[in-house]
């Protein structure tokens, strides 16, 4: 009996533990990951500034880094003097579309009218012939003035691929965040030089968190994608957060180690992921968390 009281409070606070897990329909554990995001260059040259430093908390399209685009800034001069040219030829070419399709015209109708009265027998053959001659030079002449001008657009077309591209090659020299965020790795200094898809920066968005649990599989009819799930962490006690599930594998796995006790490494789980709303930056990188549902 004396043994019995020795082990009661034990005893007690087992069946309490147990109790107070038994209200919840899931529940399980994890640790807040953010969403990170690895900005790269996307254009060479040497790197002249990268106003950031890790830890800086960031704003969407605030400058990251600026990189030398001197060359790239050359060589539009060629094409910028050869679009002038192009510009200029290609007026004169549609002025000269313009007067033979005027004159194309004229004899046209003057040759219909004409082979009419030859119908009749009311002009010579001389007269028809000579006029069959400059009806066929005319439609020549506006074929080959439509096709230099058709040429000229051409040409002019890629010419504006090629200043478009180097434009943008320009435009890349400025690299600036896609979200959001805090610098949590800066991976290059200033006048080092970069290739195209060097990395930059590491950014996390930590406005939202990601948290995953693991769940036995006579519990997924009990969630669904869309819903939502507490979430409570050590440091607000008293707070409770909530996560949307945003996925469910489809696919059962072995329960992680470092998640269950040893006997339970054996059971088959499913990873479920949720999205938590984290605006005043409560949450943090590598935070446990306890995910519920009652």
């Amino acid at each position: 009996m004396k043994n019995f009281l020795k082990f009661l409070p034990l005893i007690l606070a087992v069946s309490i533990i147990q109790c107070e897990k038994a209200v919840y329909q899931i529940y399980g554990t994890g640790t807040f990951e953010a969403r990170e995001v690895l900005v790269s260059a996307q254009t060479l040259g040497q790197i002249l500034e990268m106003p950031v430093e890790e830890g800086q908390s960031i704003q969407k399209d605030q400058i990251l880094a600026r990189i030398d685009v001197e060359k790239i800034e050359l060589q539009k001069q060629p094409i910028e003097a050869g679009m002038h040219e192009l510009n200029l030829n290609l007026s004169i070419a549609r002025e000269q579309e313009q007067q033979a399709q005027i004159q194309f015209e004229n004899i046209k109708t003057r040759y219909d009218r004409f082979k009419t009265l030859f119908d009749q027998k009311s002009i010579s053959q001389q007269q028809m012939d000579d006029l069959q001659s400059q009806y066929e030079l005319a439609e020549k002449n506006l074929k080959s003035a439509r096709l230099r001008s058709q040429t000229l657009v051409a040409k002019k077309e890629q010419l504006d691929a090629q200043s478009a591209l180097l434009e943008r090659q320009i435009a890349d020299g400025t690299v600036v965040s896609p979200l959001d965020g805090i610098i949590i790795q800066k991976l290059k200094e200033p006048g080092e030089v970069i290739n195209p898809g060097g990395a930059l920066v590491q950014i996390a968005n930590l406005n939202e968190m990601e948290i995953k649990l693991y769940i036995a599989e006579i519990d997924l009819g009990k969630i669904k994608l869309g819903e939502e799930l507490s979430i409570q962490v050590d440091s607000y006690p008293d707070t409770i957060f909530a996560g949307k599930i945003i996925w469910i594998s489809p696919k059962a796995e072995f329960t992680p180690k470092n998640v269950q006790t040893k006997e339970a490494r054996t059971n088959l789980v499913y990873a479920v992921k949720l999205l938590v709303p984290n605006p005043d930056g409560i949450l943090k990188i590598g935070m446990p968390a306890d995910i519920f549902k009652k």
